[in-house]
This record gives C-alpha cells, structure tokens and sequence, in this order.
C-alpha cells in the first residue's frame, strides 16, 4: 500500500476518512462472497472512468439548457447537475451453459443528471445540485462517435458506457483494495 504525505488540495465536499472509505470497501466484499464462489478476486470492486470522458460529459451543461416537454413543443429550462451511475450486466448472444460472473465484469454506465428548479443565469449556484429538488435522467438521442470524432450511423442516447471494471483494472496497492 502506497501513501503520499498531505497534499495541498483545498477543502472538498462529500469526503471520507480512510477508515470509513475501507470500512464501506469491506463491508461490499463481504456482501459479495456469499455471491462469488470464486472468491475475492473475481467480483466487482470498483469502476475505472477516464476524466477525458467525465469533461465530455460536463460539456453538456453548456450545450444542453433546455429541453422540450413530452407530448409538446413546450421548451422546459434545465441545469445538468450531475451524472447518476447505473451497474450493468453485460451478457453475450448466447449465454454459455457453465457461465461464470467473473467472465462477464459488472460495470458502470453513466447518464447526465438534471433539476428544473429555477436559477440565477450565471451565479456560482447555478450548476450545483440542490437537495430539495427531484432529479431527471437526461436520455437524449445522440449520435455516436468514434474514438476520431467521425460520426456512427447507428442511433445512440445520452447513455454513456465509459468505465472499466475492477477486477481488470484495479489498483491492487490501494488502501481500498
């Protein structure tokens, strides 16, 4: 296990001491035993999501600002506060008879997060989610693309599927490991 002696970061919101970061770790391992015969090498720990693909994603909060309510051509003001993570299975076609999970990694897909709320244009709050307002999934259509920007001609949606399981990639001299 690596450690780094105190970094200068400014103070951050929604942070964990170690010891709950490791507690809540051992607390999902231990949840996944009783589902993996294989044991601790082969469940889900964790998710790899490249910040390249995080800052595609919070673009979206300068070139989405509304959207049309349904059944209507109403335009409904929007702020894209945030981006909500759904686990996912990835299957094959066809699901082979002695099928092990840890052939098939759970992973992470990602869709942009948004309130209705009113806010001031501009102000520092105006991106910032507030707790006292509900939250929309942003499933939007969206044309795909190639890691060259060149344009796919299959219909996707603001679904994104950017992550990398962990086992595969895992940091294993991490304290959360």
């Amino acid at each position: 296990m690596r450690h780094f002696s105190p970094l200068k970061i400014r103070p951050q919101k929604d942070v964990l001491t170690l010891k709950e970061g490791q507690q809540r770790v051992a607390n999902w391992k231990n949840l996944m035993y009783n589902f993996y015969e294989k044991g601790k090498d082969t469940f889900p720990k964790g998710v790899f999501i490249p910040f390249m693909d995080i800052n595609e994603i919070a673009k979206l909060q300068q070139e989405v600002r509304t959207v049309s309510t349904p059944g209507t051509d109403e335009l409904q003001v929007i702020y894209i506060v945030g981006v909500r993570g759904y686990f996912t299975f990835p299957l094959p076609e066809e699901i082979p008879i002695n099928m092990k999970a840890a052939d098939y990694p759970v992973n992470l897909i990602l869709v942009p997060v948004y309130q209705t709320n009113e806010r001031k244009e501009g102000s520092p709050e105006e991106f910032e989610y507030n707790d006292n307002y509900d939250t929309y999934d942003l499933i939007a259509p969206v044309a795909a693309a190639t890691k060259d920007g060149t344009e796919v001609i299959y219909e996707a949606s603001s679904i994104y599927d950017i992550t990398q399981p962990c086992p595969k990639l895992c940091d294993k001299e991490s304290a959360l490991h």
